[in-house]
């Protein structure tokens, strides 16, 4: 595995570490991770499905360079109306609109000295790419109803679920800005592309899921091994660390054998919903699971979000029924 330079944010470099495996294709993935960190000017596109770790990796690039004690901004073209991007990214004057009572800075300006991370660049409108690629042609830009430019000093990391490329041959996104976004390409793999690493992230996933909830180290059986692998991960990493914790939740042992793993929570809803529980039952059920699992009425009113009282009720309770 690369190793990447020391900054002050390690906490980036340790949830790295937690998707990197053991790859070729991940290795190499590291290395320009290493490089673009270095070369603090330069715009990067980071490709792959939804779950790679493509925020994570922007995170990484941002504080393994020199703008790290400045800004990492976030937005996402998936998270606001097309409407109003333009003035979220580049800010507005007063009264540039009808609610705009008061000016306001964009996400941009926001992130001057720092990083601007922009996720799914792909959906971005035809109408704000050319606004977009003038900024990152000058460096400058001018907010919605303004008439003056800002000049800053931002580095731009973008991130895309499709093929770029195909999106330009379809007319569907600008070829100059795509130029633009492409001076550093790193593409993240599948897990389906890296299917050894399957087991080694979720070894790893788990091991930090004892260690964060200050339970015993456990260990995952070969059939739940095999289950897992034999499993495409359409959600990629971020689906095989959530089918980890689920797995560590439900078994009552330090061994998390293949009866535990659930793909897509296929089978827990059901399960129990066909039990026709009632809403106390059901809560007493959830109660009692976590009790016998930590064996802490302070941690599990914690995680539960409950009074240690009504933890106590319930035991009072379950005692007094098993007295004869």
């Amino acid at each position: 595995m690369t190793i990447l330079p020391e900054v002050d944010m390690q906490d980036n470099y340790h949830e790295l570490s937690k998707i990197a495996g053991e790859s070729l294709s991940m290795k190499k993935t590291l290395t320009l991770v290493d490089r673009a960190a270095k070369m603090h000017n330069v715009n990067v596109l980071i490709s792959g499905e939804e779950g790679t770790g493509k925020s994570l990796i922007a995170k990484t690039i941002h504080f393994a360079s020199v703008r790290c004690s400045s800004p990492f901004v976030t937005i996402s073209m998936s998270a606001f109306p097309n409407d109003l991007l333009e003035s979220e990214l580049f800010g507005y004057e007063k009264y540039a609109f009808e609610d705009a009572g008061i000016a306001r800075t964009g996400k941009i300006a926001e992130a001057e000295k720092g990083t601007l991370f922009i996720e799914n660049i792909e959906l971005m409108p035809a109408e704000l790419q050319y606004s977009f690629f003038q900024f990152l042609s000058s460096g400058s830009f001018v907010r919605v109803g303004g008439l003056s430019r800002q000049k800053l000093d931002v580095r731009v990391i973008c991130s895309s679920t499709v093929d770029l490329a195909e999106e330009v041959r379809a007319k569907r996104f600008r070829e100059d800005l795509y130029f633009r976004l492409m001076v550093m390409p790193i593409h993240l793999p599948s897990l389906k592309e890296r299917q050894k690493d399957i087991v080694f992230l979720a070894d790893s996933f788990l091991d930090d899921f004892c260690k964060t909830n200050s339970l015993e180290r456990m260990e995952l059986s070969a059939p739940a091994k095999r289950k897992m692998l034999s499993y495409s991960f359409p959600g990629n990493v971020r689906e095989l660390k959530a089918v980890v914790e689920l797995a560590a939740v439900l078994t009552n042992s330090r061994l998390i054998e293949d009866e535990h793993i659930f793909f897509n929570g296929q089978r827990i809803v059901s399960e129990l919903l066909s039990e026709e529980l009632t809403l106390k039952q059901y809560n007493e059920r959830i109660i009692r699971h976590y009790m016998e699992k930590y064996r802490n009425v302070v941690l599990v009113a914690e995680k539960l979000d409950i009074g240690k009282s009504t933890i106590y009720n319930l035991l009072k309770k379950w005692k007094e029924d098993e007295t004869p």
